[in-house]
């Protein structure tokens, strides 16, 4: 499956050539703001909740991107979007969720 081809600061670039967020995704109906992400690390597992604008709260604190969210949990660079995932969505991983949408925009 093709992932990611370049990371940005909101988003990446998709096999579609297509800055990809997680507001896309609540917009394409696939992911629901208000939805509950977890990052399993060594040391257990950290809650997150999107945001109806696409950001991840952990606690207080609101992060723009999975990556950055993921960055601050494990305390170094790691790509979010293969890191949280999404229990409500059979534990579905971000980086799957935006291939669907990315799927679904190609077919249109």
């Amino acid at each position: 499956m093709d992932h990611i081809t370049e990371r940005t600061d909101r988003g990446y670039v998709g096999h579609a050539e297509r800055r990809v967020s997680l507001r896309d995704l609540i917009r394409g109906g696939i992911l629901r703001p208000g939805i509950a992400i977890e990052l399993r690390t060594r040391n257990g597992k950290q809650q997150a909740v999107v945001t109806d604008d696409g950001d991840i709260r952990i606690g207080d604190r609101l992060f723009r991107s999975p990556t950055a969210a993921a960055k601050a949990v494990a305390g170094y660079q790691v790509d979010g979007w293969i890191k949280w995932r999404v229990p409500s969505s059979g534990d579905r991983l971000l980086v799957e969720l935006r291939d669907q949408y990315l799927a679904e925009v190609n077919r249109n």
